[in-house]
């Protein structure tokens, strides 16, 4: 169903009828010489005088385009919305809870890495972590008094 967000902006609808019945059409004036014989030298040359200002008319086909745009304009002001059923996206994910032992005892730097270096073993807990977090698309936040995950989206695999 649609909806408009600003329906009062509807009442713009009829500004340029007021604009075009209570503001004058645009006259350019322009300076002229004054001469006393104007009657004669429209003779002679042949032509006949036309009044000094002159109003364009617009064509029909000008005014309803100006009619079109400013309806569409309007229209877009009151900010149009497609209101419906609240649609829901349902994603499979897992919950993973971790349990680490933050004791002083996993301040011992005895834990080896593959390359052979040594370091404490809350920060190997936290370097596996971070390794599972990449190839299981999750993320995981750490402190120094806990470590917590995110939901995991279950993502298919293949080695």
């Amino acid at each position: 169903m649609l909806e408009f967000e600003w329906p009062w902006t509807f009442l713009l609808m009829p500004l340029p009828l007021l604009v075009w019945w209570l503001i004058p059409p645009y006259r350019d004036q322009q300076t002229s010489v004054h001469v006393p014989f104007f009657e004669r030298i429209a003779e002679a040359t042949g032509q006949t005088p036309q009044p000094g200002a002159v109003v364009l008319r617009r064509r029909a086909i000008q005014m309803l385009v100006a009619a079109v745009i400013w309806i569409l304009i309007v229209v877009a002001l009151a900010r149009p919305q497609q209101v419906g059923e609240p649609v829901t996206h349902e994603v499979s994910a897992r919950d993973l809870i971790l349990a680490v032992d933050i004791s002083g005892s996993m301040d011992q730097a005895d834990f080896r890495t593959s390359d052979g270096k040594t370091m404490r073993r809350l920060d190997g807990v936290k370097r596996s972590c971070l390794i599972l977090s990449l190839n299981a698309g999750c993320e995981f936040q750490t402190n120094k008094n806990d470590l917590q995950s995110r939901g995991c989206h279950d993502r298919v695999r293949v080695r």
